[in-house]
């Protein structure tokens, strides 16, 4: 019985789908792909947990280890020669 019952849910999915229009299905696509994506990720998030522990990452991420880095381009400059009349002057 859970073959013509299976049989009969297939059937009423293909029609449903068939006479849909294209934006439908492709939404219908991103939906199942994000949800099984979703899925996989919530499934093996003990392994990707520790994998990072494993990597030195926090458990928080960068930002739970106070990494506060930021590049800016005075920083970057400080060991260049200074050539022109002031700080700010470039050729």
């Amino acid at each position: 019985m859970s073959t013509t019952i299976g049989g009969a849910l297939g059937t009423l999915i293909v029609t449903a789908l068939l006479d849909s229009s294209w934006p439908v299905r492709i939404g219908l696509f991103a939906v199942v792909v994000v949800v099984g994506l979703a899925f996989i990720l919530w499934r093996h998030r003990a392994e990707i947990a520790a994998g990072a522990q494993a990597d030195g990452i926090p458990e928080g991420g960068a930002a739970a280890a106070g990494d506060t880095q930021t590049d800016s381009p005075t920083d970057s400059q400080t060991d260049a020669p200074t050539d022109a009349a002031t700080q700010g002057e470039h050729p």
